[in-house]
């Protein structure tokens, strides 16, 4: 066992973009349902998402077997929690400071998640909280985030969608739509119909997935030649 090597700093299966977003009653996330192994398409119908409790939900990008090991540490946290607690579940905000510290953990052991993690919940003063973590445990709060190459095309559409302060689940839900268009279009390891997410004082919601056909006609015919 001495040749052993515990360290995966190089992704194999790995898992594609997140997009979220605040709305008025809620928190909504989106992506795709592969899992590529390197360039080439791996597997199907793989959730992207785990649901911690009634009221959170995260997700991840990068490689799933991290993604998976962190979701199993953390219903571990969140089962002991409650024994200790009679009952009283961890709030978003402490779950999400325990992904924050767990990822700096294993950072700083040289070994860590190689991933992106997205969080998303509601406490029950209905104050949501959206949340992404980096694979340095670099913690940031906002009103949308995004993961893996959405991160870089979420720019327009998503804030645009966000002016307004009663922006309703529809709304949000159509810019996100326009930006897996492009992902779809520009990233090679985008694969089959989105998830989408929605997180509630209710409870959390998956929504049917959603074909994404890319618009090819943008294409000017000289350049298609």
């Amino acid at each position: 066992m001495s040749g052993y090597k515990k360290s995966v700093q190089n992704p194999i299966t790995t898992t594609n973009s997140i997009i979220a977003a605040k709305y008025k009653d809620g928190i909504l996330l989106a992506s795709d349902r592969a899992v590529s192994y390197g360039s080439c398409f791996k597997f199907a119908n793989v959730s992207h998402f785990a649901k911690l409790t009634p009221n959170i939900i995260i997700g991840g990008t990068g490689e799933l077997a991290d993604f998976q090991e962190l979701v199993d540490v953390l219903r571990s946290i969140i089962v002991d929690e409650e024994c200790k607690n009679n009952g009283e579940s961890l709030t978003p905000s402490e779950v999400s400071n325990y992904i924050k510290r767990l990822m700096y953990e294993r950072r700083s052991k040289m070994n860590p998640f190689v991933m992106r993690c997205i969080l998303a919940g509601i406490d029950k003063d209905g104050s949501k909280l959206l949340t992404a973590t980096d694979l340095y445990g670099t913690q940031w709060e906002d009103e949308y985030v995004a993961s893996g190459y959405g991160a870089h095309m979420q720019g327009v559409q998503i804030p645009k969608a966000l002016k307004s302060a009663d922006v309703t689940r529809d709304v949000v839900m159509d810019a996100i739509k326009e930006v897996f268009i492009g992902l779809t279009a520009r990233h090679s390891t985008m694969s089959g119909p989105i998830e989408f997410v929605d997180v509630t004082a209710n409870g959390i919601e998956f929504l049917d997935p959603i074909e994404i056909v890319p618009n090819w006609d943008v294409l000017d015919e000289d350049w298609a030649q």
